[in-house]
């Protein structure tokens, strides 16, 4: 494989596809500004400082950090945040995963003996198609999906050839995704590999194949006891490890009048502009898609049907990946089908998914490997497929000229003239691509049919991500101010409001994520190394209590809100609300993103620590990521309360001896403390991390002994 021209042109295609994140700009658009970036810099400075950062600081109070399957830390990738800057480190991650996710594809491709020509558009189908695109959005999918084709390539291996290299490599395969928070897309990917060893190769023994797939997942498993061991509590003492109402569940479920996009993009309108009516879809996707591209293009639909009736793909192989793919494109749909909700009431483990878009995970190696099986089928089956294709080109080109009307008839609404013209564009685009597509195949030259799908996915992807000036990540002023007076408190930041019009030069997404990261919107002060209490539980997996309570103090009054937040260390809060109290001060006074005041307050009522039973003077010795030790002199005996979250797993000491976690209030962390000078010291010392990772290092020795074993 790596001697072949077809892969280097492959993965050349690949990074220059990216090149502008690689060298000049930046990814940023939707999770990536608001969350991920800024949990990837706290990671690599806890390890730059010498420290495992098994605790989280700067969210919801406080949460654990290795152990939250939204972190990825344990994701080998990361040591890039070790030798690079951390921008230059993150966009390099992302540009990685979609090369892997093309070696993956192209290998998987050969290993099943198509051709050097069908392994790469299988690598190029497979990365360029609207959902991986989308993936660098959403991390944890970014880190999942390069995995999928290679467990497949590494599953088929192990069956036909029943050699342990190929073990080792189907475990390693099926335990990255996990490690990149993906449980989810591993379970799909497990699915199809063992579905695939114990259909495809019938001339092997059913009992063997049995036993080397169950191998396989086992050794998976156990290399990744290291996330979820741990990742179990983490679920547990937070909202997920409760089964969500099923309107929640299925909120994000792909409308059937979203359909058309497999084959024309951007058919409910572009996600990458500023203005949110210019997605039209709006309605029918919980106001924004969750997977912003659903785009495969008819040339490879085409080529996927021609891979699914003819050879050179055994019939077992075809008629389970064209089951996969079908059920994947269906469950999509989630809550629009009338017997959804029985599979949500009946099947086990369902909420993992979250949300039924992610059934499309379930598409993506099929249709890659039956487009790559449908160009080596063009000399058997081009008869069968011209005259589809044929009709398909011309439909679309008629379809061009009244697109605006038959999308009106599928949403039930007129377009805007703007968006009419936008969405004319789209079907231009679809229409040109199956033109040319069919023109390629009646001149029956199968680069020419290979070029014109891997084009038409790239033009169409390249949007997809857009993409920002590095200097968007530059810490605001804002930031500089608040950590000059936060202390050893933290931020308390209230929802802002839908802006509905921001004052800025161009219509771009950009400026949405500038007056954010400006402004210290939502919970992007974590980027910058600002503490937070009371903000979004953006993934649900905050502590229960401190996520309960903050879906309170957002309906309280000021007067109400305000002893809470000083209780809760809260020593700089940003509002547009005009607040007033004993120990407030406006500090500053700015224009938010809506044109209207914000104010910046430091609340010096706020206690980082606080004594139950009266006054007490402090003096922290030392705080870190996982430890916070203070020096306490009181003249009663009381509780010594944190402004840290409760969580389990805390080591309490008073005078270097143990004494319980207490509860305090709504969620915060405390410890008895008799009268007197004492140094209270709290770690953070959870055993599961440790049992997880001895259970992957085990695996991993059991594993290399069993490989080199005779």
């Amino acid at each position: 494989m790596l001697g072949e021209r077809a892969f280097w042109c492959l993965v050349a295609l690949v990074l220059l596809f990216f090149y502008r994140p690689l060298f000049s700009e930046t990814f940023f658009f939707r999770d990536v500004y608001l969350l991920f970036y800024g949990k990837k810099v706290l990671f690599a400075e806890a390890l730059k400082s010498g420290q495992i950062p098994l605790w989280d600081p700067l969210m919801n109070g406080g949460q654990p950090f290795l152990a939250s399957p939204g972190t990825s830390a344990l994701y080998p990738f990361n040591v890039l945040f070790l030798l690079l800057s951390p921008l230059a480190a993150f966009n390099l991650h992302l540009v990685l995963q979609f090369v892997v996710c093309a070696a993956s594809a192209y290998f998987l491709a050969r290993v099943l003996d198509l051709s050097a020509t069908a392994a790469f558009v299988c690598g190029a189908v497979y990365t360029f198609c609207g959902y991986v695109l989308s993936s660098s959005t959403l991390l944890v999918l970014m880190q999942a999906v390069p995995w999928a084709p290679a467990l497949l390539g590494a599953m088929h291996l192990l069956v036909r050839e029943q050699r342990k290299r190929w073990l080792v490599l189907a475990a390693v395969f099926g335990a990255l995704p996990i490690l990149g928070g993906g449980a989810d897309m591993s379970a799909m990917s497990f699915a199809l590999a063992g579905a695939w060893a114990l259909v495809v190769p019938g001339e092997v023994p059913l009992a063997r194949r049995v036993k080397l797939a169950a191998l396989a997942m086992a050794f998976s498993i156990g290399l990744s006891l290291m996330l979820t061991l741990p990742a179990y509590e983490v679920i547990r003492n937070s909202s997920r490890g409760e089964k969500r109402e099923y309107s929640t569940f299925v909120q994000w479920s792909v409308s059937p009048r979203r359909l058309p996009e497999l084959i024309v993009p951007r058919f409910f309108g572009p996600t990458d502009t500023l203005a949110r009516r210019d997605y039209w879809g709006g309605p029918f996707e919980y106001g924004f898609p969750y997977v912003v591209s659903i785009y495969f293009g008819a040339g490879a639909f085409l080529l996927a049907f021609a891979g699914l009736i003819a050879p050179p793909l055994p019939p077992r192989a075809r008629i389970l990946l064209g089951t996969f793919a079908g059920a994947g494109f269906l469950l999509c749909i989630g809550g629009y089908l009338p017997f959804f909700h029985l599979l949500y009431d009946h099947v086990p483990l369902i909420g993992v998914f979250r949300f039924p878009v992610k059934a499309l995970q379930m598409t993506l190696v099929p249709v890659a490997v039956l487009s790559a099986a449908g160009l080596d089928a063009l000399a058997t089956a081009r008869r069968k497929i011209v005259v589809p294709a044929i009709v398909v080109a011309a439909m679309l080109a008629v379809a061009t000229f009244f697109s605006s009307g038959i999308a009106g008839a599928i949403l039930g609404f007129d377009l805007r003239p703007e968006s009419a013209a936008v969405l004319t564009h789209s079907f231009v685009h679809a229409s040109i691509a199956a033109v040319l597509f069919a023109l390629a195949l009646l001149w029956n030259r199968r680069l020419a049919v290979a070029a014109v799908v891997v084009l038409d996915l790239a033009v169409a992807g390249w949007r997809v991500n857009p993409y920002a000036s590095r200097e968007l990540f530059v810490a605001p002023p804002l930031a500089a101010k608040v950590k000059s007076i936060i202390g050893e408190g933290r931020l308390y930041r209230t929802p802002d409001p839908f802006v509905q019009r921001l004052n800025v030069p161009t219509n771009e997404g950009v400026w949405l994520a500038w007056w954010d990261l400006q402004l210290l919107s939502r919970y992007t002060a974590a980027t910058f190394g600002i503490p937070l209490i009371f903000h979004e539980d953006y993934d649900g997996l905050a502590p229960t209590r401190m996520a309960r309570m903050t879906d309170r103090i957002h309906t309280m009054s000021w007067p109400e809100r305000l002893p809470i937040l000083s209780q809760a260390g809260a020593s700089v809060i940003i509002t547009p609300d005009v607040v007033s109290g004993e120990g407030i001060e406006r500090v500053e006074a700015l224009r938010g993103a809506n044109g209207l005041p914000l104010y910046v307050y430091r609340n010096h009522a706020a206690t980082p620590l606080r004594m139950t039973c009266g006054p007490a003077t402090f003096h922290t010795l030392r705080r870190r990521f996982n430890e916070w030790s203070v020096d306490v002199t009181s003249s009663c005996s009381g509780s010594l309360v944190f402004a840290d979250s409760w969580y389990p797993g805390w080591r309490m000491t008073v005078d270097e001896r143990d004494s319980p976690q207490l509860l305090a209030g709504f969620g915060l962390s405390a410890v008895a403390v008799p009268a007197g000078h004492h140094v209270v010291t709290k770690r953070y010392q959870p055993r599961l991390p440790l049992i997880g990772l001895a259970g992957s290092l085990l695996t991993a020795l059991g594993l290399a002994f069993w490989r080199i074993s005779q």
